[in-house]
């Protein structure tokens, strides 16, 4: 069971799959994540804190955790800001990749006229397109899905020290 899926799925009524940390039937190598959480800005806090914990108990390079976080902070900043009532962060290991995919879904939201100045917002997706290898958007009726795929490498396990 994840160590942490517990404590945030009782302090902030998000549902968290159990076998978050586990590797995926049928699917050597490959390991999963969902956080799912109300799409509203405060809540985009969760999601960098949630990815950090997963991906670093992935064993990713420091490097890789930090684009990870940051790929997936911009993404769910984006849908509370422009998407709809609900969001669900999935984070998917392959042997060499991490796919970190943000959703939007539910009732629409009213957009906020404050967030429409270029100067101050916009940037999110262009940084995801930086430090990811690939970014992929489908949008339709129901919300928005964004992925974006990240390169990584497996970092050794620490050796603990006797001392």
């Amino acid at each position: 069971m994840c160590p942490f899926a517990p404590h945030l799925a009782a302090a902030l009524e998000t549902s968290v799959r159990p076998e978050a940390l586990g590797s995926v039937p049928g699917h050597p190598g490959q390991r999963d994540a969902v956080l799912a959480l109300p799409a509203e800005a405060s809540r985009v806090r969760l999601v960098r804190q949630f990815t950090a914990a997963v991906v670093g108990h992935w064993e990713v390079s420091q490097d890789e955790r930090e684009a990870a976080v940051l790929i997936a902070d911009e993404l769910a900043a984006n849908a509370a800001q422009h998407g709809r009532g609900e969001m669900t962060l999935s984070l998917t290991r392959h042997t060499d990749t991490l796919h970190i995919e943000v959703s939007d879904h539910g009732e629409p939201c009213v957009p906020d006229p404050r967030c429409a100045d270029p100067d101050e917002h916009g940037r999110g997706i262009a940084i995801v397109e930086v430090l990811a290898t690939r970014v992929e958007v489908q949008q339709d009726a129901c919300g928005c899905r964004v992925r974006a795929v990240l390169g990584v490498t497996a970092q050794p396990r620490r050796e603990l020290r006797a001392g």
